[in-house]
C-alpha cells in the first residue's frame, strides 16, 4: 500500500514577483562579475561562468515573459 505523499501543494508565485527574482539574481551577478574583473588577479573561468549565467537568466527572464 503506498503512502499519501505529505508534500505541501505548491504555491503559485505571481508574475511580478518571479520577474523581481530574477531581475536580482541578475544584478547580484553583475556584482560578481564586476567585482571579479576588477580584482588584481581576476579568475578568467569565474568571469565566464558568470557570464555565461547572466545570459542565462536573461533568456530565463524572456521565457517566464512569454508563459505569463
Amino acid at each position: 500500500m503506498k503512502r499519501a505523499s505529505r508534500r505541501t501543494p505548491a504555491q503559485h508565485v505571481s508574475a511580478d514577483t518571479l520577474r523581481s527574482f530574477i531581475q536580482a539574481s541578475i544584478d547580484e551577478h553583475q556584482k560578481a562579475w564586476l567585482a571579479e574583473l576588477t580584482s588584481d588577479a581576476p579568475f578568467w573561468v569565474n568571469l565566464l561562468g558568470l557570464h555565461l549565467r547572466m545570459i542565462e537568466l536573461d533568456h530565463l527572464e524572456d521565457g517566464v515573459g512569454e508563459l505569463l
